[in-house]
């Protein structure tokens, strides 16, 4: 039995202003910088970067779009302030020289602006979003209650919404129940449900698909047989962040739903194991889906940081699908010995380094064949770790129960199913979002206070 390594995580930032006035005193300036003292912390902001951040209407930003008017590229590398910056009632004024015969060009800003970017963790404050809840089997069971909603009230209390929203952000998935009988609606619920947080995505199975049993299948999914844990549509360049998964019918025998995070294993494996860790977020594994008139491929890493303004201590997604894993192209080779390379010299009747000229890779394969060996032993653990059932969610989704998950970090699978005496039906809808118009949502939300 192996059990994820689960750690409290730090709490979110704060979102909005400070509530008491931020103090401002400029301490000088020169051709590079402007150094302030931002409530008694002494910083030094880059001269480009001010001007960059200017957002003068009509000037630096188009006064109803907010877009820029310029390029930073475009800024001047002469560029310094004509005179001292001063410290006004809204924040701090600059008159920045702007080229030999051109009017100076003042710019404002803020004290809460000076204050955001005065270290590296308030920077992100108005885009991070709050860091994710690592789970085992019986910890998101015991969450169950705080990752289930009505249906009803998902869809229409913008509390309950936010709330499912941000629930979905730190556990990586949601439950919404009560999903009215489908035959009682010519629209299908399953997109009503997406399209509350943001626009579906359309792939190659449409906008919207059927998990169904049928013959000649395509896809795992679509036959009765155990579906192992994966990730979905790893071969395409963007994979869909967001998937949805309501069951309309589910009254076979088996065929529960199993879920396990991602991000708890590859947690376990950073501390437990850093050189496999390491491997895991560098060896570039291949996807591919060749089928049906289509011809997708893409490989990346298994672990992926996030690496936005220093934040490599978070994950920013994970990619594991053994269906769709095509052959590997990296460390799969290892440079021969000195010995087998004479062997061959004398076998073709040449000298050694005329039979190995084009053997000029030598030393990069044996680095690269190293680092597989290591990604090879921390892959297996992984695989270890998201499959012990101590690590896993398992459900059997009522008929009206839509599950949301995050497709860049939950993994999921299907026990095999049954038909008894040739009865039950088992039909789930499903779609897809980007997760970029999730995150979207959820920082709107979160500005407006819901």
């Amino acid at each position: 039995m192996k059990r994820f390594v689960i750690r409290s995580v730090r709490g979110m930032a704060t979102h909005g202003v400070s509530s008491s006035p931020i103090r401002l005193e400029v301490l000088g300036y020169d051709s590079s910088f402007i150094t302030i003292a931002v409530d008694g912390k002494v910083v030094r902001y880059n001269n480009v970067f001010l001007r960059d951040a200017c957002e003068r209407p009509g000037k630096s930003i188009h006064a109803d779009s907010r877009q820029k008017l310029f390029t930073t590229a475009s800024i001047e590398t002469s560029l310094h302030p004509t005179a001292a910056p001063h410290v006004t009632q809204q924040g701090l004024e600059v008159d920045w020289f702007d080229g030999e015969g051109k009017i100076p060009h003042r710019s404002s800003y803020s004290a809460d602006f000076l204050k955001k970017y005065s270290t590296i963790q308030a920077r992100r404050t108005d885009v991070q979003l709050e860091e994710p809840v690592l789970w085992d089997g019986a910890a998101i069971r015991e969450a169950l209650p705080r990752i289930t909603f009505s249906h009803n009230e998902y869809m229409h209390n913008d509390h309950v919404f936010a709330t499912a929203l941000r629930n979905l952000n730190k556990y990586g998935l949601i439950f919404v129940n009560g999903v009215p009988d489908q035959s009682s609606s010519e629209s299908w619920f399953v997109q009503s449900i997406a399209e509350r947080i943001g626009y579906v995505k359309r792939t190659f199975y449409g906008d919207l698909f059927d998990v169904v049993s049928k013959p000649n299948a395509e896809n795992l999914a679509y036959t009765n047989t155990f579906l192992p844990l994966h990730m979905d549509l790893l071969y395409y360049e963007s994979p869909p962040g967001i998937q949805l998964l309501h069951a309309i019918q589910n009254s076979t025998a088996g065929g529960e739903n199993i879920f396990s995070d991602s991000f708890a294993a590859a947690q376990t494996i950073r501390e437990k194991d850093p050189q496999a860790y390491f491997a895991l977020t560098t060896v570039p594994v291949p996807y591919h889906y060749h089928s049906n008139g289509e011809h997708y491929y893409y490989s990346r890493p298994v672990v992926v940081e996030d690496d936005s303004a220093g934040l490599s201590s978070r994950f920013r997604e994970c990619n594991y699908s053994p269906p769709f894993q095509a052959p590997f192209e990296f460390g799969i080779t290892h440079p021969v010995s000195l010995q087998v390379e004479e062997e061959v010299a004398k076998a073709a009747g040449v000298s050694r380094e005329v039979a190995m000229m084009n053997n000029s890779t030598s030393a990069m394969e044996t680095g690269d064949s190293y680092l597989f060996k290591d990604f090879l032993d921390g892959f297996r653990n992984f695989e270890d770790l998201v499959n012990d059932p101590v690590n896993q969610l398992e459900v059997k989704l009522a008929e009206g129960t839509c599950v949301v998950f995050d497709n860049r970090r939950i993994l999921h699978s299907r026990n095999e199913f049954n038909f008894v005496n040739g009865k039950g039906e088992r039909w789930l809808k499903g779609c897809y979002l980007d997760r970029d118009s999730f995150h979207s949502r959820l920082r709107m939300l979160n500005e407006e206070g819901a």
